[in-house]
């Protein structure tokens, strides 16, 4: 009886420890050596002309800020929404920021982070910066790179942001090396006629994170074709292939391999990146994703499949009597002359029967006359 309680003891801590790991991988997969929580119930919340609704956590639930913002009714240009900490302090031991983020909007967020020294210097994350996106229900990883000032965050975003501080650049697009700051926040961007909403908590500064970081994540260039017009009939082929770097952008060797995104009829990819198109593939597009080794992430290509070149006009088979000139031209002139044929035929037949007829009567008559002058040169020669 003791024996089968210490069993289940055992089998109870065992089951329990083996979840505690595996959750503590899929939760903790970006991490640091130590990390910093951030208040968001102390953040301030200024609006570039954006009419904002903000909702906050009370004290007895988790730490979350809710920012629900619109732009309807605004004029043509660009307007912003700044959640900040307005708090002098030294980051110079952290080496990144990460945070939890919710996109219940469904559209994408154009996003930037940045960080205020004092009145002339400041920096922020400048076009070419590396972001990570973590997606919390699959647990797969995505870099993204920033564009025209701004990272997007996809529809529907789930998951968690890394953002290492030695992205961030200067006015002169120089590194800036994070220490004590005046304050630091993070921007959404909007357009006129917008509407968002988005949720943050779990935010916090970690240490020794980025080392650990770039162990799991890898640039990955895929080099191939992002067009493809399929063939009228068999198959389109194309080959791809990968190069991969750190997040400093030193070279990696290595494997890269392929797959599609979804299951799409008519078309397939091995994983050493040769593709294969049939001609009765409707999608409009593939999503190439490729991975290096055991990274965390894939990397991306949409390429767009096209039918015929664009503007090509609609081909269809002519009828016959629309394309008269490919029949032979002495054809053409026999049917339409067939009577005047027909009637030149019976007169040369006529002719002909004339000839023959009348060379068989001479024929008969010169036969009957050798056959006299036989017969009376016979009778001569018996007398």
């Amino acid at each position: 009886m003791m024996r089968n309680k210490m069993m289940m003891i055992i089998c109870f801590f065992s089951v329990a420890g083996f979840c505690f790991f595996v959750n503590a991988l899929s939760v903790n997969a970006i991490a640091g050596k130590s990390e910093k929580a951030i208040t968001l119930k102390k953040f301030s919340v200024w609006d570039n002309g954006v009419t904002i609704e903000q909702e906050r956590a009370k004290e007895t639930e988790k730490d979350e800020i809710t920012i629900n913002a619109n732009t309807l009714n605004k004029e043509e240009g660009y307007y912003s929404v700044y959640l900040y900490e307005n708090k002098v302090q030294n980051l110079s031991r952290y080496d990144a920021i990460t945070f939890f983020l919710g996109n219940i909007s469904g559209g994408p967020l154009q996003m930037n982070f940045s960080v205020t020294v004092n009145k002339e210097t400041s920096a922020e994350l400048r076009d070419g910066a590396k972001v990570i996106l973590e997606e919390e229900e699959s647990g797969e990883g995505k870099i993204i790179s920033v564009t025209y000032g701004t990272f997007q965050i996809p529809s529907d975003f789930n998951g968690r942001v890394y953002i290492p501080f030695s992205e961030l650049k200067n006015e002169d697009k120089e590194e800036l090396s994070v220490g004590k700051v005046n304050s630091w926040g993070i921007t959404l961007v909007m357009e006129q006629e917008q509407e968002t909403m988005f949720a943050i908590n779990d935010m916090k500064f970690l240490e020794d994170s980025y080392s650990q970081v770039k162990e799991q994540y890898v640039n990955i260039n895929i080099l191939g074709t992002n067009q493809i017009e399929l063939a009228d009939t068999g198959k389109v082929i194309k080959d791809y292939s990968g190069e991969a770097t750190d997040l400093d952008g030193d070279p990696l060797n290595r494997t890269i391999e392929f797959s599609l995104a979804g299951n799409v009829k008519g078309a397939s990819i091995t994983n050493t990146g040769r593709l294969e198109v049939d001609s009765f593939c409707t999608a409009p597009e593939l999503i190439i994703k490729a991975r290096a080794g055991d990274s965390s992430n894939t990397q991306e290509l949409a390429v767009q499949l096209v039918k015929g070149s664009e503007g090509e006009k609609e081909v269809k088979i002519p009828g016959s009597e629309e394309v008269p000139g490919i029949m032979p031209f002495v054809y053409t002139f026999l049917i339409e002359h067939i009577l005047l044929f027909r009637i030149v035929f019976i007169v040369i037949a006529y002719m002909l029967a004339a000839i023959i007829f009348t060379w068989l009567r001479y024929a008969i008559k010169e036969q009957k006359v050798i056959r006299q002058s036989l017969k009376e040169t016979k009778e001569e020669a018996e007398e």
